[in-house]
């Protein structure tokens, strides 16, 4: 069994006994229409698997690029139901909860992404 497969089974294995159900929404098709002053396209929504949220360590708080209050989580690459990559700037939402991707790391083994992790703020 190679490396990606063990990481990408050990990570699916974490996500069914921690995860939740959260919604990942891609706006960059939405674009503004000067002429109509509207908006038009359509926001691509996923609902995928994920961990549980869990806040950063308070020492990575008090950096330049993690703030108090943000959490990490973490998804699988294969999920079915994940049709783009996730970006920096998309909308997750949780448990009724809005939060900013802030960052996103690919997960990989062999040059193979097998997860991402995800570095959120939550939206005020």
């Amino acid at each position: 069994m190679s490396l990606q497969t063990r990481l990408a089974a050990s990570l699916k294995r974490f996500v069914r006994r921690t995860g939740s159900t959260v919604t990942i929404t891609d706006n960059t098709a939405q674009v503004f229409d000067p002429t109509t002053l509207g908006i038009t396209g359509a926001a691509v929504a996923m609902v995928v698997q994920a961990t549980a949220p869990s806040p950063f360590e308070a020492r990575l708080a008090e950096g330049e690029n993690v703030a108090i209050g943000d959490v990490q989580m973490f998804i699988q690459a294969d999920d079915p139901a994940l049709l783009t990559p996730p970006l920096a700037g998309m909308e997750v939402i949780l448990n009724s909860e809005v939060y900013a991707l802030v960052a996103v790391r690919t997960m990989e083994a062999n040059g193979t992404a097998y997860g991402y992790d995800l570095h959120m703020r939550g939206r005020q």
